[in-house]
């Protein structure tokens, strides 16, 4: 079925074009050419020869012409046209049966006022801005989105409740450090059992945004922010397709630290020698690792209703950056846009309550 958009005139679709006179050179019907356009008309006074196309072009060239030759060696009558009334249908279906690139628009009386081709009657967005960058983060609400001086989507409650989330999968992790202790100690593992425990926090962190549907949230977020900065349409079976790994997230950075302090923290050898060791190695596989670990843990292929949760921060996003077109933001804007302190805020409080209750209690908690 056909957009209902192709029932308007097909003047509505054209762009503008300026016939060449058959006096032209053959060197200005190629400048021509390398503006954009796909043909050019050549007249001689009132009546319309043909048209040259890059194919005549390199015929010409092919024969030996030179740039300087009149334009008519490379005319061909062989072009299709259009009526100014008839409507962008038509034209799909001359374009589509004819196998013509382009048709040239013409009046009553035979005169060009433009072209159109098939890129012309797909739907043109409503504007092209867009961000010159755009990060975002996924919350058990929704799809939070900024451009570094503003953020839009889901309110700070919602940023905060990530902190939260994060809290409650680490503690998680914490509380089943002392039971793990005691099942390696029963299955006679020797050593230091705190060493092969104290990763549980971290276990517990990624398998559970990847249970839960926050990963499927940060994926669509992922989806969203590739689709704008490819300038893509925010639609969903367009924003489905794009991939749900994106090089700046977070996860990258989480990468890069375990990397280079989990090597420095190796009781092996001096510090300036792990310092190197610890940096070259971050450069290395910090991508690779951060990559990995979306794949698997903190992302997860999005359903529609999360795919629609992202479109829909995206084009708040883009709304308001083309009304307002804020200056470009400073660091402290981009820290504080970020949403990263609504995060660690809610981390921090739940992080806060479960120390005070734990005192007040007397409890020891195991992290």
């Amino acid at each position: 079925m056909l957009p209902e958009s192709l029932n308007q005139p097909v003047v509505t679709f054209m762009r503008p074009i300026v016939c060449l006179s058959s006096e032209s050179s053959l060197e200005r019907a190629a400048t021509a050419l390398r503006s954009g356009l796909q043909v050019m008309p050549v007249k001689r006074g009132s009546e319309l020869l043909g048209v040259v196309t890059n194919r005549t072009l390199a015929d010409a060239l092919a024969r030996g012409a030179s740039p300087f030759d009149s334009v008519e060696g490379a005319v061909t009558d062989s072009f299709g046209t259009i009526g100014k009334h008839e409507t962008g249908a038509a034209a799909l279906r001359l374009l589509s049966d004819g196998g013509f690139d382009s048709l040239l628009v013409l009046d009553s009386d035979q005169n060009v006022l433009g072209f159109v081709s098939a890129s012309d009657l797909y739907p043109k967005p409503a504007h092209a801005t867009k961000p010159p960058l755009v990060g975002g983060m996924a919350t058990p609400f929704g799809v939070y989105l900024t451009n570094g001086a503003f953020g839009v989507g889901v309110p700070w409650w919602a940023l905060a409740s990530t902190g939260a989330l994060m809290f409650a999968l680490v503690a998680i992790g914490g509380f089943l450090q002392e039971p793990a202790v005691h099942l390696l100690t029963r299955m006679g593992v020797r050593g230091d059992t705190d060493v092969y425990v104290s990763v549980l926090p971290l276990i517990c962190l990624f398998v559970g945004m990847r249970l839960l549907p926050l990963s499927g949230i940060h994926a669509a977020e992922h989806k969203v922010v590739h689709a704008i900065e490819r300038g893509e349409p925010l639609v969903p079976e367009v924003v489905e397709r794009m991939n749900r790994v994106h090089p700046r997230c977070g996860t990258n950075l989480w990468a890069a630290l375990s990397i280079f302090f989990g090597i420095l923290s190796l009781p092996l050898g001096d510090i300036y020698g792990k310092a190197i060791v610890a940096i070259l190695a971050t450069l290395a596989f910090w991508r690779p690792l951060g990559y990995a670990t979306q794949w698997l843990f903190t992302t997860r292929p999005p359903n529609r209703k999360q795919i629609e949760m992202g479109i829909k921060s995206g084009k708040a996003l883009l709304e308001k950056y083309r009304l307002e077109r804020n200056p470009p933001p400073n660091i402290a804007q981009r820290i504080w846009s970020s949403g990263m302190v609504y995060v660690l805020v809610g981390f921090a409080i739940c992080d806060g309550l479960a120390m005070g209750i734990a005192w007040l209690f007397h409890y020891n908690l195991p992290f």
